[in-house]
């Protein structure tokens, strides 16, 4: 004999599967997704009186992020005396010297499209010949994505046989300045 089930046991098995489904239905697209990683490289370059950083910023994903990018020239123990940049294509957050008073520190961002690689802004930052310090890049972005912000670049006093800038200084050639 067969019997068959009543309507409050089919509701109730109803009731527990739909949400199975639900959760293995959006199982595989989010296995799918391809996670948007975004790094950089930084270039920091000893010159008589500053030193000036760029870079890259490269989008190894497949869709477009936005990044938001800091980047820091910070000496030891001497005060910078002032900096200026080139964006490069990115918007302009803020340009400052740093809580120290012995860097300058630029914020910007830059939606970059996957696949994609940017130059970074071109910052410098004015110092005597004898400081000496750190050059940093943080790289942000939201959430799912996920940034590598390249190691930080020291620089040293500025010697004769340093690598000298083959970028113009010309006032005209900058987009922003700050000076004490």
């Amino acid at each position: 004999m067969t019997s068959t089930p009543s309507r409050r046991t089919v509701l109730r098995a109803t009731a527990w599967t739909a949400p199975a489904v639900a959760v293995a239905a959006a199982a595989p697209a989010y296995a799918a997704s391809v996670a948007t990683v975004v790094t950089g490289t930084l270039v920091s370059t000893r010159n008589p009186d500053d030193v000036t950083v760029t870079g890259t910023v490269t989008n190894l994903g497949t869709t477009p992020v936005m990044v938001t990018l800091t980047i820091t020239i910070e000496a030891d123990s001497e005060q910078a005396t002032g900096g200026s940049g080139n964006l490069n294509g990115w918007a302009y957050v803020a340009f400052d010297f740093t809580a120290s008073g012995r860097g300058v520190r630029f914020i910007g961002t830059r939606e970059i499209t996957g696949g994609q690689t940017v130059p970074a802004p071109q910052i410098t930052a004015d110092f005597a010949q004898t400081a000496s310090g750190t050059s940093t890049m943080t790289i942000t972005t939201p959430s799912p994505a996920t940034a590598t912000s390249p190691a930080p670049v020291p620089f040293t006093a500025y010697a004769s046989t340093a690598r000298q800038s083959t970028t113009p200084t010309s006032p005209a050639l900058r987009d922003f300045s700050l000076e004490r």
